[in-house]
């Protein structure tokens, strides 16, 4: 019975077919890199379906592959892109796999690592914004919250009565 369900299964999801064979061609095809997404983790992904094409029969190049790559990346890698495109086809210095790896993933930290930072600086701005209302208390002089005694308006008067305190409109706050 075991032999005969991974049989089952293998012609489910590891079918041989020309459909499967189509179904996996235009998946690689689609493959585009998301803003969010990291290289590496796509460039695997899409190296997966390159050998499952190649299992069936068919073959991608390694310049098709490095093709597919530099031409489906979000507009943030368009320098690395211009960069490698050159060299593609070189005899000298050819584009290799690693290489694009490395040139995206560099970006991608760069990118992740300024976002990471403005977002821990709007995190403190706020945190010492909150701690700031936090230190104010309840003033003793007119009662309103927001400053303390020795910053109020009304410093002469006492519970906001006298000499135009807060509940006449003389207190800012």
């Amino acid at each position: 019975n075991a032999v005969l369900a991974w049989q089952r299964l293998k012609a489910k999801y590891a079918s041989k077919t020309a459909p499967t064979l189509v179904k996996l061609k235009k998946e690689f095809n689609k493959m585009k890199l998301k803003e969010d997404q990291d290289p590496d983790n796509w460039i695997i992904e899409l190296e997966a379906l390159r050998d499952r094409i190649e299992e069936m029969g068919s073959h991608i190049t390694k310049d098709d592959l490095l093709i597919q790559i530099l031409n489906n990346l979000p507009n943030s890698y368009k320098l690395q892109v211009e960069q490698m495109e050159s060299q593609i086809g070189d005899q000298t210095n050819p584009l290799t796999i690693n290489m694009v790896r490395d040139k995206l993933n560099l970006k991608y930290e760069r990118l992740h690592k300024k976002e990471k930072e403005d977002n821990n600086s709007d995190e403190e701005g706020n945190e010492k914004a909150f701690i700031a209302l936090q230190l104010k208390e309840k003033c003793h002089n007119c009662g309103i919250y927001g400053h303390c005694k020795s910053e109020c308006q009304n410093r002469q008067g006492t519970t906001g009565q006298r000499n135009g305190g807060c509940g006449n409109g003389g207190c800012r706050y």
